[in-house]
């Protein structure tokens, strides 16, 4: 029917139909589309005469997810992603499982340290649920529930040998999530308008002559309104007593939209602030890098350069002047991928203090 794998992910599929694309996405079994009559792609492929399928229509359930649409104060109908139906099953079969009442509030207990916590090791009955509930609290932040991602990540480090004490933490989470089951990620599109502060000339087209954004050959031709990319990146630095491991957080805006979260231990021990934060830029700008390729692929058009967004100012400072002497390999490394990555993300040759 024209469609072909997408070099953005080989299982999204993409037909060029003149003023516009469309899509279709499998997961094994389960197909989404987006076009303008999806009804007629699916009588083209001719799924109903040999395929019983179910929810065909409007999409309001796909792989877990609740999708809808919804009045807001800056729109009169956009769409949103809910785990809501996920969550309620999933929380059920918990309270029936291991035979708990699920409610909490808070999604983590400030005061408890699961690195040196000494309860009891599990039995190999309840170590095979808290594995089953890690994976279930991932599948929920993949839905859009990005406020567990920290609190998930945390405890699936003791997936191999679990205790007392992880399991009345990761029992909590769910509680936090029955709590707030409704909770919705509204898709926002509107311009990123907030004040990114003076452009400053640094002289770095003297250190990087011809640096201009590499686009692929075969890229589709873009056919919508283009987007901006914006990340906002921290570090917390050595918060666990045991490794002294930083945490990388990471949130990419897409306009206004939050498209992705990232909380992810750091694989490096840090002995400073600035290297934690050095460490946790690079990771949003290989990010950056990863999404304004995929998106290209779709047909989807960026505008200029994208912006990191962090507050540690020493890093800002150095990775803003070409002149910076940085000893240790790894930041030096680091360092000149943020001058490489304005190269591949429309860099003018200017860097943005902020």
């Amino acid at each position: 029917m024209g469609f072909e794998p997408s070099k953005a992910d080989y299982y999204l599929w993409i037909k060029d139909c003149g003023t516009l694309y469309e899509y279709i996405c499998v997961y094994v079994d389960d197909i989404i589309a987006a076009s303008l009559n999806a009804d007629a792609l699916l009588e083209g492929f001719r799924l109903k005469a040999h395929y019983k399928l179910k929810g065909v229509g409007q999409a309001d359930y796909y792989l877990g997810g609740n999708y809808g649409r919804i009045k807001c104060a800056y729109a009169v109908d956009t769409c949103y992603l809910s785990a809501h139906a996920y969550i309620k099953n999933i929380c059920e079969r918990i309270e029936k499982t291991m035979g708990v009442t699920l409610k909490i509030y808070q999604i983590m207990d400030p005061d408890y340290r699961p690195e040196i916590d000494s309860s009891l090791v599990l039995c190999e009955d309840l170590i095979s649920k808290y594995r089953m509930l890690a994976g279930s609290a991932f599948w929920a932040a993949a839905l859009g529930r990005y406020d567990i991602l920290y609190a998930t990540n945390t405890y699936a480090r003791y997936n191999i040998l679990p205790r007392e004490g992880h399991l009345n933490g990761m029992l909590r989470v769910f509680g936090y999530l029955k709590t707030f089951k409704k909770a919705k990620l509204v898709f926002d599109f509107r311009n990123f308008t907030h004040d990114l502060g003076e452009e400053i000339e640094h002289g770095w087209s003297e250190l990087y002559p011809n640096a201009k954004e590499e686009l692929p050959p075969n890229m589709p031709k873009p056919k919508i309104k283009a987007v901006k990319i914006t990340s906002i990146y921290d570090a917390s630095h050595a918060p666990c007593l045991v490794t002294r491991r930083s945490v990388t957080g990471i949130v990419l805006l897409l306009n206004t939209f939050l498209l992705r979260c990232t909380s992810k231990r750091q694989n490096t021990v840090e002995t400073s602030t600035y290297g934690a934060e050095m460490v946790a830029g690079r990771l949003a700008v290989l990010q950056v890098m990863d999404i304004r390729y995929k998106l290209q692929m779709l047909g989807v058009p960026v505008e200029g350069a994208s912006a990191l967004l962090g507050d540690n100012q020493s890093v800002i400072t150095s990775c803003s002047l070409p002149s910076s002497n940085l000893k240790k390999k790894h930041n030096a490394i680091a360092y000149h991928l943020s001058p490489y990555s304005r190269s591949c993300c429309g860099w003018s040759g200017k860097a943005i203090l902020y």
